[in-house]
C-alpha cells in the first residue's frame, strides 16, 4: 500500500493509494501488438512509466476516473494540477482517456484512450481546464467507459461517497475478471480503517 497525506485548507486529506479487488495481483502487460498509430511509435525507445500522485506502472494505455461529486471541491484544484503533470509526462505513442462520472453519467476526453500527440494534449488540458463537480456521483457508467477503451491502468480518484459501495465492488470485479487491467484508487479523505478496507 503506497500512503502520503497533502495539506488542504480543510485539514488533512488522506491520499490512499490502494489497488481496488484484488488487482495488485495483475500483470501489466508490456506492449507487444501493433500501436494504434505506427508511425508515433518508437521503435528502440524505452516508455517512461506512466506516473500519477507518484504512483507509477509501465503501461503503454491509461485511463483516469475521476469522482465529480461535490464533496471533491477541496481537492479539485490539486486533481487539475496531478491530471497536466501526468500528461505533460506521456509520449506520443502512449495513451490517456480522462473520465469525469457524476450524477448517473460521465463525461470524457474520448471515447477511448487516445494518443499522447501534442494535439491530444491539449484538448487533454482544454477538458481539464473545464471539468467541474456536480452535487452528486454514481461510479457505474463511468466505470463502463473506463474499461471498454482496454487500458492496461486505471487511476480512480475519490472519497468513496458513493450510493452503493457494494454495486460499485461487484461491479469492478465483473469488468475486471480476469485481472489484466492494474486499478489503483486514490482517496480524498480523513483516513479511516473501514474506508481503506472497502478500497482493498
Amino acid at each position: 500500500m503506497n500512503l502520503k497525506f497533502a495539506s488542504a485548507a480543510v485539514g488533512i486529506i488522506c491520499a490512499i493509494a490502494l489497488p481496488l479487488c484484488g488487482a495488485e495481483n495483475a500483470k501489466v502487460p508490456t506492449r507487444g501488438d501493433t500501436p494504434r498509430n505506427p508511425a508515433t511509435a518508437p521503435s528502440t525507445q524505452k516508455m517512461p512509466p506512466t506516473n500519477f500522485m507518484g504512483i507509477r506502472h509501465d503501461a503503454m494505455r491509461m485511463v483516469i476516473l475521476i469522482d465529480g461529486s461535490g464533496s471533491m471541491v477541496p481537492n479539485f484544484d490539486q486533481i487539475k494540477e496531478e491530471l497536466r503533470r501526468s500528461v505533460d509526462g506521456l509520449l506520443p505513442a502512449q495513451s490517456i482517456n480522462i473520465i469525469l462520472f457524476k450524477d448517473d453519467g460521465y463525461v470524457a476526453l474520448s471515447e477511448r484512450e487516445v494518443e499522447a500527440v501534442p494535439l491530444n494534449k491539449m484538448k487533454a488540458y482544454d477538458f481539464i481546464d473545464r471539468a467541474a463537480v456536480h452535487s452528486a456521483s454514481d461510479p457505474a457508467k463511468g466505470l463502463q467507459a473506463a474499461f471498454a477503451g482496454e487500458p492496461q491502468v486505471i487511476y480512480l480518484l475519490t472519497n468513496g461517497d458513493f450510493p452503493n459501495n457494494g454495486k460499485v465492488l461487484q461491479q469492478v470485479r465483473g469488468l475486471n475478471k480476469d485481472k489484466k487491467v492494474s486499478i489503483n484508487s486514490i482517496a480524498f479523505l480523513e483516513h479511516g480503517a473501514e474506508y481503506e478496507k472497502f478500497l482493498k
